[in-house]
């Protein structure tokens, strides 16, 4: 329908945007999907090889049934990489940022806040954003 502005399949984010890049239209099969360049280069099983997406349309279908911990909506690809199945919280691109990790800096590999202690190169400035404690936060200073 062209009078319905296309969103992103995994932060449902609509149009094009500055912190999660252009809107990006994939294929495969019968199956269509719509993700933002940085919400897609983050998930897991996505890579960029010579130009060529890869694994988009597998990570919007996953993430289709996942929650984002942060925000509470569907499209949460991005989960915490401690330990093998030791940790189950995911997030979206944008929230995972707004915990403090930056994935410039710091890497694919996310640490949730519970466990950014345990992230090769920990530093005590990545523990969580003063904005992210806040928001769990709400009665403290």
């Amino acid at each position: 329908n062209p009078h319905v502005a296309l969103t992103c399949n995994l932060c449902l984010q609509p149009g094009n945007r500055k912190r999660e890049g252009a809107l990006l239209a994939f294929q495969k099969g019968g199956r269509r999907n719509a993700a933002h360049s940085n919400c897609a280069a983050t998930c897991p099983e996505v890579s960029l090889e010579k130009g060529i997406w890869k694994n988009v349309t597998r990570a919007c279908a996953r993430g289709s049934k996942l929650a984002c911990l942060s925000c509470g909506q569907k499209g949460a690809t991005i989960g915490c990489t401690f330990g093998t199945d030791a940790c189950l919280l995911s997030y979206h691109f944008r929230c995972a940022e707004n915990t403090g990790w930056n994935f410039d800096r710091d890497g694919k590999a996310f640490f949730c806040d519970l466990h950014r202690m345990y992230a090769p190169n920990f530093s005590k400035l990545r523990l969580i954003s003063k904005g992210f404690y806040s928001l769990k936060n709400p009665n403290t200073p």
